[in-house]
């Protein structure tokens, strides 16, 4: 009985643990062709944790590209999902893949022998660059996509703007109109003939 107990209070202590990290799944504010503005909160090697105005998200990056973009904790950020699709895998053959993507639209896909073992039917995927012909593009499960150099943008927040300097309204003249100039009239000219 002694032995019970134990197991179903480790058991508890593991779930309540283990709860913070199920309440944020990684990714899964990403979402294509929308942007999602923030300030990082929190910073590993492998994660960014993002403060939006709603909620708290966790993206999976690689620390290297937030150092080399110069971003770290308390910088504002905007992670950019304009080049992404994103859906749900909706049939998968033994070459193919369809996925719905989050819009209503179907779309297929050569599969890779990598892709056969790690995708299932229901799975939430990222779709790389629209940008680039659909033989090019790679998939990924959402859960394991790491946000690229071209997802994040450092925002740009003005301080104070140059006021423009006004510039000289100079009147334009108004034309002077000679005075009439009067002419005597001549003596009539005697004529030969």
């Amino acid at each position: 009985m002694k032995f019970l107990v134990g197991v179903a209070l480790s058991c508890a202590v593991f779930v309540s643990a283990a709860a913070p990290a199920w309440a944020q799944a990684v990714n899964a504010g990403l979402a294509g062709g929308k942007q999602i503005e923030g300030k990082i909160i929190n910073l590993t090697d492998s994660e960014m944790t993002l403060q939006t105005t709603n909620e708290t998200q966790v993206y999976k990056v690689n620390g290297d590209i937030l150092k080399a973009l110069k971003l770290g904790q308390g910088s504002d950020v905007i992670v950019d999902g304009s080049l992404l699709q994103t859906g749900r895998i909706s049939r998968l053959s033994t070459y193919n893949v369809e996925v719905e993507l989050d819009n209503g639209e179907f779309i297929d896909f050569v599969l890779s022998p990598e892709g056969r073992r790690t995708l299932g039917v229901g799975d939430r995927v990222v779709i790389t660059s629209i940008m680039t012909p659909s033989r090019c593009q790679k998939i990924y499960r959402l859960e394991s996509y790491s946000l690229m150099a071209r997802d994040i943008k450092a925002k740009v927040i003005v301080v104070a703007t140059e006021q423009p300097t006004p510039s000289v309204v100079r009147p334009i003249p108004t034309p002077v109109q000679p005075a009439p100039v009067q002419v005597q009239p001549e003596a009539p000219v005697r004529g030969l003939w």
